[in-house]
């Protein structure tokens, strides 16, 4: 499985999350993901195969077993063992670019979907009430 070591990306100290910049973050994050191709190990859209009932099923006879060829990091469909892998990248990815994570709010115990809403379900709502007060106090401003 080409891929796995390389550890997740890890941003320089004045680009890790410290509540103050989490437009910037969440923002460096996604394309971080998205190059990868981990995007829906954040989002929950690529299902822990050990948690599946139905799925894609293969068979193959005991005769022509071969090594399991790697799916993409996009697949929706990894095996078991990729799955791990790439959910480990991406919590990673989220975990070590946090300057205080469980300050912070940050669901570490599950996987990285859990950790990402975690940290999406608080700081997208305080951001959106940010904006709205800049607003207000832009409406109220007599220029």
């Amino acid at each position: 499985m080409s891929g796995i070591t390389n550890g997740p990306h890890i941003f320089p100290e004045n680009e890790k999350f410290d509540r103050t910049n989490w437009i910037a973050f969440k923002t460096t994050v996604t394309i971080a993901a998205e190059v990868r191709g981990a995007m829906g190990y954040l989002d929950g859209t690529i299902l822990d195969p050990n948690t599946l009932t139905t799925g894609p099923t293969t068979t193959t006879s005991t005769s022509t077993l071969s090594p399991q060829t790697e799916t993409p990091w996009d697949s929706n469909y990894p095996s078991p063992g990729e799955w791990k892998a790439r959910n480990a990248w991406a919590k990673g990815s989220l975990y070590y670019n946090i300057c205080n994570p469980i300050g912070l709010g940050a669901n570490i115990a599950g996987t990285a979907t859990d950790l990402w809403k975690s940290l999406t379900s608080i700081y997208d709502k305080t951001s959106e009430l940010a904006l709205l007060h800049v607003e207000e106090q832009l409406r109220n401003l007599h220029l």
